[in-house]
Order: C-alpha cells, then sequence, then structure tokens
C-alpha cells in the first residue's frame, strides 16, 4: 500500500506479527496476557448470506465427518453449516430417530436431521406419507414427497417437501451431487406438487410447466 514506518516502528509490528503465527486467540490485560495454542484442526465454508466489505466472502465452521475445530487438548467443536451440534456428524448418522427427536433446540434439531438425511430420518421415523409420490417438474429424473410431521420437530403442524435440488453442488470431497432436502410447507396442504408450488410462491399450474427449476 506504499505505507513506510521507520525501524523502531516496524520492529514493534514485527512482534504483533510473531504473536499472530504462535498463538491463537489472545486477551492482553495491563499486567498479563492470556493466550491460547492455535487450532489443530480448522474446518470452514463460505457462508452465502454474509460477506465482509470490499466483496471479501464470510466463512462459518463446517464439518461432514469430524469435528469443524478442535485444539491439541482434545476440545472440539462439531458444527454444521455454521450450526452447532452436540456431536461429529459421523457420530449423528450412528444415532436412530428417537435420538435425534430429543434435542430441544429446533435449529440444532433440523441440522441432525440433515446429517442423518431425510430419507433415512423418514424411514426410521415412520413418518406418514400424505399423496403419492410423483416427479419434480423442471428437474429431470428427481421426485417430490410429502410426509406429515410431529409437532416435537417443528414446535406447529407442519409437513414437509422431500425434494432434491435443482443445481448440482460441489461436495467437501470435490465431486458433483445433488442435495436431498426437507422444506416445511403449510399442514393444509396434502399434495407434493401444491406443495412445491407454494415454496416457490408461483400457482401450481405454473409449476407444472417448468422446464428447468433452479
Amino acid at each position: 500500500l506504499g505505507v513506510k514506518y521507520d525501524p523502531a516502528r516496524s520492529e514493534q509490528l514485527d512482534l504483533w506479527v510473531d504473536i499472530m503465527r504462535s498463538a491463537g486467540w489472545w486477551w492482553p490485560y495491563e499486567n498479563f496476557v492470556v493466550c491460547s495454542e492455535r487450532p489443530s484442526v480448522v474446518h470452514v465454508e463460505v457462508n452465502p448470506g454474509l460477506s465482509y466489505p470490499y466483496g471479501v466472502p464470510a466463512h462459518r465452521l463446517h464439518s461432514e465427518h469430524g469435528p469443524a475445530l478442535a485444539f491439541c487438548d482434545g476440545w472440539a467443536v462439531s458444527s454444521w453449516h455454521g450450526r452447532r451440534i452436540p456431536a461429529t456428524p459421523d457420530e449423528v448418522r450412528t444415532w436412530e430417530a428417537a435420538r435425534i427427536l430429543q434435542e430441544p433446540n429446533t435449529e440444532t434439531r433440523r441440522a441432525l436431521i440433515e446429517i442423518l438425511g431425510w430419507p433415512q430420518f423418514i424411514e426410521a421415523a415412520k413418518f406418514k406419507q400424505v399423496g403419492k409420490t410423483c416427479p419434480d417438474p423442471g428437474n429431470d429424473g428427481q421426485v417430490l414427497a410429502l410426509y406429515d410431521v410431529p409437532e416435537q420437530i417443528y414446535n406447529a403442524p407442519v409437513r414437509v417437501l422431500v425434494c432434491t435440488n435443482g443445481t448440482p453442488e460441489r461436495d467437501e470431497t470435490g465431486g458433483i451431487s445433488r442435495h436431498t432436502f426437507g422444506l416445511t410447507v403449510p399442514a393444509t396442504i396434502d399434495d407434493p406438487l401444491d406443495a412445491a408450488a407454494w415454496t416457490y410462491g408461483v400457482p401450481v399450474a405454473a409449476y407444472r410447466q417448468l422446464e428447468v427449476r433452479r
């Protein structure tokens, strides 16, 4: 940037650089400093809903398998798309549906269901299907299915539309895949096509005419 410092100030700045390179979070006080080790594991992903000034992307903790943040002393944090979860994703995939339903926090519970996968969770939790599974217009080869959901999952009477993303996504390994997910819709909707149209805010007749869904 063209900024120049005299030797004394440059030496002081070098001390700050040394701290940044050799330590993690630290808090200086008048007569002492609290200093932590750098984490041994950090996994993040770009946060699509947030960015810093000048277009710099923001990130959030996320790991598909193990801890998203870990230190050498064994302390660790597991996170799914920025949502802290009580176990690693690999551990959650071994849980029964009943254990996931016992999670008191709604957002955390949704994250746990996503990790297990909506199709697997629906089968394990024995959700009741509403209407028949039908092809998804504009999303060739994919289907729509609608299910009743117990109130303890969303704390309200809703149904869940299980569908597949219309856009292929790059996963953690660099491969391309399509993400299956559940969208909540009003409990009064009893047809999966009507539910899909509702999520887009369009009449069902218009949704049926889609050529490509994104």
